[in-house]
């Protein structure tokens, strides 16, 4: 059986993704993948909207894994559903599969969304022992070679390593160090890696994305580094901070922490994909 899709395109801060409907929520990660080989994008986030509930949505990475979460999609989710009508830009809810999100429209209209409250320490990335990692409390010690590492494991919603590295090194270390922490065995489940510049107040930050490699920006590796900034002492509560793709000013509270980004449109287009009964369900 062969459905069409309507696809919108947005990107937040340059991280690119295809917005799909499905309210039956069926669509899979092997559509995502289909879909991301046919248009390139970071991934794919499928949405569902029902009178009875707040709208919800399942996240897709490129190579059709799945995502607990993505903080520069939702921003362009939320600005879907206002232009579409299915929220109001003054205030209301979407669901992830990580949890309620609390989401408007700004004036100046960047949009706002509440992230889940950062967790740090290993156990909250799921890390398993591994003689390449040394524990020391909530920070880890990544030797690679001759040469160690600190590491800030933190989660928002999803797996995150921060580690603070001079902008001088960003663009020769990313390579090196994206893969080799976010593959490495003692994450089984991969984790994204950021290397973090402190700067006159801000953060200057570079991403390797599990299921996607480096990417221009992202939104829940940004409030991971603002957390570990701010539990390292180098800053206080929020920061403004600044990759490929733009800048995010990020808020971290006692409950939870706020990103405030842009949003914007790409294109809209449709695509046929084949569906089989093998196909695996979007999880609630």
């Amino acid at each position: 059986m062969t459905t069409t899709w309507a696809i919108t395109t947005m990107e937040g801060l340059g991280n690119r993704l295809h917005l799909v409907r499905d309210d039956a929520l069926g669509f899979s990660g092997r559509h995502a993948a289909a879909v991301c080989a046919t248009t390139p994008a970071d991934g794919v986030i499928v949405f569902g909207v029902s009178d009875a509930s707040p709208p919800r949505c399942m996240i897709w990475n490129a190579d059709g894994s799945s995502a607990e979460l993505c903080g520069n999609g939702l921003r362009c989710l939320v600005r879907l559903g206002v232009e579409s009508g299915w929220l109001d830009p003054t205030g209301d809810r979407l669901q992830s599969a990580v949890c309620l999100h609390e989401v408007r429209m700004e004036s100046d209209g960047r949009v706002t969304v509440s992230m889940p409250r950062p967790v740090h320490g290993p156990q909250a990335v799921g890390l398993v022992e591994h003689s390449n990692f040394k524990a020391d409390g909530d920070v880890l010690t990544y030797l690679d070679g001759s040469r160690a590492w600190l590491v800030h494991p933190v989660s928002t919603g999803n797996p995150h390593a921060v580690l603070f590295v001079d902008r001088a090194e960003h663009a020769t270390m990313l390579p090196v160090l994206g893969p080799a922490i976010g593959m490495h065995a003692a994450v089984p489940a991969g984790i994204n890696v950021h290397l973090v510049d402190v700067c006159d107040g801000g953060l200057e930050l570079v991403t390797w994305e599990r299921g996607v490699g480096p990417t221009p920006a992202c939104a829940t590796g940004a409030t991971a580094a603002v957390a570990a900034a701010h539990a390292a002492d180098l800053i206080e509560g929020g920061a403004t901070v600044s990759m490929a793709g733009g800048r995010l000013e990020v808020k971290i509270e006692s409950d939870l922490a706020w990103n405030t980004g842009a949003a914007d449109h790409v294109g809209t287009w449709t695509t046929s994909l084949e569906s089989t009964d093998a196909d695996p369900p979007l999880r609630a």
